[in-house]
């Protein structure tokens, strides 16, 4: 995320960008007074959910084994409060299902106001939650229940249609990426904004396809060698070209600009690995020195990131794809098309996680 760290300010040659397009002065002006100083963290919340979605990050893979659930609302609140002291600003609230332990929700946002909540929209927050709400899509109706285990789409839609703080993220997957366009028209007509995640797969997923393991009732229900939800490399060529579609048939409510869709889709994927780990090393999410994942019984996580069980080759996953994006301000603006891709991009991380972000100041 945007903090002092990343000197935006530093290029000599930045005085000559802003004035070549006015737009995009004023987008850098929002970023610097929007943008900066963010300190965030990841908080698993909850290890239970309502759903049993393909691959699931949180379920598909160890890390959230052998820890349990802190009970206390007491002890959450002395949580948050020292977080709050250790000078995050900004929440990561997951799971599991955030939406079923909506009290610590409640306590979070009475010490830490500004976040994001990530859920699965089968249950409505509390109105007075002041968080930016993704809600998760990952089909129109019909397919959408093939891969969470229960057709929920039409649901979340009448619970968030003209909610302010929401923002859909569909996450898109070998089989349903020809369906964004359906998305698109339902969200434009329910009032709600749209991005989407290209399905990211699991070390314990990989493992499972790559050893020909049987199918369960959970979270590996439908996938195999002939039928996986991971892309090949033809595959994110042709979700660039949709999505470029979609996104210009639906501009007002599609948040996804063409410089995001080019970086994600890169098919030399988006971080560099360590042979050893199969860690990434230059993810931005895992080298912030601030960043700190939490499990449910408040245990930091020792594993790699806010999403520990991922397999860092194949990870496009929207919120550390664009964290890293935005974490690279020096790389981009070697030129200027390359400051330019980050300003589009970083308005689009701002768009989605501040649902404030557009409007006036006060």
């Amino acid at each position: 995320m945007l903090d002092d760290r990343h000197n935006i300010a530093a290029p000599a040659r930045l005085r000559d960008y802003l004035l070549r397009d006015p737009e995009i002065a004023a987008l850098f002006r929002k970023i610097r007074t929007k943008g900066a100083g963010v300190v965030n963290s990841s908080y698993d919340i909850s290890r239970t959910c309502n759903l049993k979605c393909e691959g699931c990050l949180f379920f598909e893979g160890s890390d959230w084994l052998g820890h349990g659930d802190t009970q206390d609302l007491a002890d959450w609140d002395q949580f948050f409060s020292a977080e709050k002291a250790r000078g995050v600003n900004y929440v990561f609230l997951a799971g599991g299902e955030p939406a079923l332990v909506q009290d610590r929700l409640r306590i979070a946002a009475s010490h830490i106001p500004r976040g994001v909540v990530f859920t699965n929209g089968t249950i409505a927050l509390d109105p007075e939650l002041p968080f930016t709400i993704h809600v998760s899509a990952w089909g129109a109706p019909g397919e959408n229940g093939k891969f969470r285990g229960a057709e929920t789409f039409e649901k979340s839609i009448r619970l968030y249609a003209g909610d302010p703080r929401a923002r859909f993220v569909m996450t898109l997957n070998a089989e349903n990426y020809r369906s964004a366009g359906t998305v698109a028209r339902i969200c434009q007509t329910a009032g709600v904004k749209l991005s989407f995640s290209l399905f990211s797969q699991t070390e314990q997923y990989r493992q499972k396809l790559a050893q020909g393991a049987a199918n369960d009732d959970a979270y590996f229900r439908i996938s195999n060698a002939g039928q996986t939800m991971a892309f090949t490399p033809a595959q994110l060529a042709d979700v660039r070209d949709h999505l470029t579609q979609v996104s210009a048939d639906h501009p007002d409510t599609v948040i996804y600009s063409e410089a995001y869709n080019r970086f994600v889709t890169d098919p030399a994927g988006l971080y560099q690995i360590d042979p050893i780990t199969g860690w990434a090393t230059n993810c931005e999410t895992r080298r912030a020195p601030y960043h700190v994942h939490y499990r449910t019984d408040m245990t930091s996580s020792g594993a790699k990131c806010c999403s520990p069980n991922i397999d860092c080759a194949d990870c496009r996953a929207y919120s550390m794809a664009l964290g890293t994006a935005v974490s690279r301000f020096k790389r981009f603006a070697a030129t200027y098309d390359g400051f330019v891709d980050w300003v589009r991009i970083t308005d689009q991380w701002g768009r989605l996680f501040f649902h404030d972000w557009d409007a006036s100041p006060t």
